[in-house]
């Protein structure tokens, strides 16, 4: 059905309308199947991040596309 493709180019396109420059996301690093996806789409890596909630911690990429 394509619907990650459709809200992702539905985002980009509201984020261009608004004069954004570039556009960042976060994505847990252990999520391959998004980091794949969002490569695809011409997301660049920037750097890395970690989020604790309680006693666990989450390790995510931090992602960038130019728009």
């Amino acid at each position: 059905m394509k619907i990650g493709w459709k809200l992702q180019n539905l985002l980009l396109k509201k984020a261009q309308d608004l004069e954004f420059e570039e556009i960042w996301l976060s994505v847990l690093n252990r999520n391959e199947r998004a980091i794949k996806f969002y490569k695809r789409s011409g997301f660049e890596k920037i750097g890395n991040h970690d989020f604790q909630i309680g006693k666990e911690n989450f390790e995510f990429m931090a992602m960038r596309k130019k728009l």
